[in-house]
């Protein structure tokens, strides 16, 4: 698993874009699993995770649903979002319209 960045060392940049490199995963359960661990966010089909949303290890923080592949945003339930969550929530809801 990767090392959680020390505090502060990713921001948000002026253009909403973040100024250090993130992971990318192939697998939604890796995504989850980091998510719900506190590692950040994760673009995931809801459907798939239904157990631990039930369970409140993963929140859906917004209702908006992608509706190609049924996507959605998941942050650790225990944290509360952070400004980049915040922007990366606007921009994603921007962009699907």
């Amino acid at each position: 698993m990767p090392q959680r960045p020390a505090p502060g060392s990713r921001k948000l940049g002026a253009e909403g874009t973040l100024e250090q490199a993130s992971l990318t995963f192939v697998s939604s359960i890796a995504m989850a699993e980091l998510a719900a661990s506190g590692y950040g966010v994760a673009l995931l089909p809801w459907r798939m995770f239904e157990a631990q949303l039930q369970s409140g290890r993963l929140v859906r923080p917004f209702r908006t649903e992608i509706s190609k592949g049924r996507y959605w945003l998941t942050r650790p339930s225990l944290k509360p979002a952070t400004p980049g969550m915040h922007a990366l929530e606007v921009w994603l809801k921007a962009e699907a319209g």
